[in-house]
């Protein structure tokens, strides 16, 4: 139940034996509503433990855990606490492949495809073109043009690589671009700029752990959705 908040260091700065701790002492706060009957007691209590980015992934365990309970206690699933304004008829699955040689990205493409039928595909990158181009090609060998494609660089990328990839991202028809650089880099704005003009979406990952986080994105107008 981490969430995006994982407690990855170069993420919040938190690890996960820190995390670990957090909840350890959430749990034993006299606040803690042992007792729930109603979800806003859940939401009070969990945003005043909030004075920092390094908890949050102690915070997304926590809440998740008691809203799960919660909701299992009033016999609902947890999604029934949220509004229902963005509730969709339908599920979109997806699947994620991960980096590696031409060989393995084939066989999990292949697996993808013809046993699950999923079409959906976010394909990790890292910052070594010939390596990111080798994947690609594995993976429209297998789908052809028939496959919705994400990209995630999990802020590997600085500005001049960004830059080395834009014709790779053409020239595969890549759809989304998840988390290019680290979070408040410079060259973000140059970058989402280039990836507009090829209609190429730019989504946002590490940069977004917390409202404020993403109030900022949207203020700066660089990203265009979130994981």
């Amino acid at each position: 139940g981490y969430g995006e908040s994982a407690p990855r260091t170069y993420v919040t700065g938190a690890y996960q034996e820190q995390a670990l701790s957090s909840v350890g002492r959430f749990v034993k706060q006299e606040g803690l509503p042992w007792e729930l009957k109603d979800v806003n007691q859940l939401w009070r209590f969990t945003q005043g433990l909030l004075k920092g980015n390094r908890d949050y992934a102690a915070i997304c365990a926590l809440e998740t855990a008691l809203l799960d309970a919660f909701a299992k206690s009033q016999n609902l699933h947890a999604a029934a606490y949220f509004p229902h304004g963005f509730y969709n008829d339908e599920i979109q699955y997806g699947a994620a492949v991960p980096l590696a040689d031409k060989k393995r990205v084939t066989k999990i493409c292949d697996f993808i495809k013809t046993v699950l039928g999923i079409n959906r595909i976010k394909l990790k990158l890292d910052r070594h073109f010939d390596r990111n181009k080798i994947a690609l090609e594995a993976l429209r060998g297998v789908y052809g043009r028939d496959c919705d494609l994400k990209v995630d660089v999990n802020c590997d990328w600085d500005g001049e690589i960004a830059l080395e990839h834009i014709d790779l991202i053409r020239e595969f028809d890549v759809k989304v671009v998840e988390q290019p650089m680290v979070p408040g880099h410079p060259d973000i704005g140059m970058f989402s700029a280039r990836l507009k003009k090829l209609g190429v979406a730019l989504m946002a990952d590490e940069s977004s752990c917390s409202l404020l986080d993403v109030k900022t994105l949207h203020r700066e107008g660089h990203y265009n959705m979130i994981n």
